[in-house]
This record gives C-alpha cells, structure tokens and sequence, in this order.
C-alpha cells in the first residue's frame, strides 16, 4: 500500500537560495515492474505496471514530488492509475536522518462500487528514521476516508522496519516488515514482511526482486473486497499469497 486534499495541498513553499547555497536539484525516474505490490497488497492484480515520477529537492532539506503507477480495474473500478502527491522536509540531528512529510494518494475516476461509490483518494503524514542501513517509518491517515473502504479511518497507521544489507560491487539485500491497523476497526489489522535483491548498473538503471507476504489473523483482507470486474463479478483480494515482482528501473 503508501501518498493535501482539505488538509495540505501538497504545495511546499519554498524559500529563495542565497548565492552561497547549494543549487536546487530535479530528478526523475521510470520503471516496469511485473507486479505492483504495496504493503504486501498487490495493486496490479498480479500483471504489470509502468511506474515513474519527479521529485524536487531545495537546499535545507525541502522537497516535493509527483510519482505515478497503472493499476488494475480489478482492484479500481473504472480507475487504472494512481498520482501520488508529497511534500516533506529531510534533515540530520544526533546521528539519525529523519524525514517529515504528507502525502496525498489520488485514483482518478475509481470509487468503489460496494460502500456508497466512495472515492479511495486519502492523505498521510509519515514520520521516518534513519541510522545506516536501518530505517524505520510510521504513516498515520489525516482522512476520514481510507481506500474506498472506511469513512473513519483517521488516525490509522501503519509501521515499516526496514534494514538494507550491502553486499558489494552494486549488490544490496533490502528485507521490510510492516503493521498496519485501521483505527476502530481491529478486525481490519494485517502484517507483511518482504525481502529483495537490488543490483545497481551502469547508466541509472537498477535491477530489483522482491518476494514479499502478508496475513491478516482475522482474515477480513482476505475473504473480502471492494472491487468489481466488468462482467460484475466480484473478484476477492487475495492478501495470503505470496507476492514475486521484478523491477527495472531508470533514474536521471
């Protein structure tokens, strides 16, 4: 799963560079990958997707970006494509590299079909830490609304651990375990845990697998769904199996 709508437009104002500064930077990136898994939901119902997005970085440690994926009409009705909108701030303080910033997740044209046509856009803030190769990250719901499927859903979390072996001449080992819980709704809890092998070549382009899994104990991911296909069947998110993607990827 992770992007202010009535909150924060994602509109970052940014303070004019002195001479002395360092210049602003804008990066971009594209990406296939095999499959589109996000906190350990797949969102390209297990088909490809094309990825890619822009980001914006001032000097003081601001920034802003944009980063799109297709998406399957089986998870979003009438809505192949996600934009997601964020802004935050980077900085360092007593040896740890933390990040704060807000995120807004667009699906235009998808609502779902099951909970009054409700519209799965929703915003987050994020909180993150980091030291080495470790990483931790919390996102907490700002909306009322969350993925189509909760009208009180603000407050909700979700928790990422994170830890990224080097393994020398480009070659990383990137392992991930997240919990997530919908506030009021202990029933709709589930974790995740996926492991990678990253390898960096030449010209941008970065090589990465991931195998990644998720369970929910009390299985309201996985005996239900908010979907619906065009024959008017409803296909049942699978959240149990196992998730395999590749990814290419190319960054400037």
């Amino acid at each position: 799963m992770r992007k202010l709508a009535v909150i924060l437009p994602v509109v970052v104002l940014f303070p004019a560079a002195s001479p002395a500064e360092e210049a602003p930077s804008t990066s971009a990136n594209l990406a296939l990958t095999s499959n589109y898994v996000s906190r350990g939901f797949t969102q390209s119902w297990g088909r490809p997707a094309l990825q890619g997005g822009i980001d914006h970085i001032r000097p003081g440690g601001l920034f802003a970006g944009l980063w799109f994926s297709t998406l399957s009409t089986k998870e979003f009705r009438d809505g192949p494509l996600e934009v997601d909108l964020y802004g935050g701030m980077t900085g360092s303080m007593a040896g740890l590299n933390w990040t704060a910033a807000a995120y807004y997740y667009l699906y235009p044209g998808s609502s779902s079909p099951f909970v009054g046509n409700r519209r799965y856009d929703y915003a987050e803030a994020k909180l993150g830490l980091s030291q080495g190769a470790w990483s931790i990250n919390g996102y907490w719901v700002l909306t009322q609304r969350w993925f189509g499927t909760f009208s009180d859903a603000r407050g909700s979390s979700y928790l990422e651990l994170g830890y990224t072996a080097d393994l020398g001449e480009g070659w990383t080992l990137p392992v991930q375990a997240g919990f997530g819980q919908i506030r009021k709704h202990p029933e709709a809890r589930w974790r995740q845990a996926r492991f990678g092998l990253n390898k960096s070549l030449d010209g941008g382009l970065n090589l990465l697998l991931t195998v990644s899994r998720a369970w929910d104990r009390d299985q309201f991911y996985t005996s239900a769904n908010y979907s619906i296909d065009p024959q008017g069947l409803v296909p049942v998110k699978r959240l149990g199996p196992t998730q395999w993607a590749l990814t290419l990827s190319k960054s400037w």
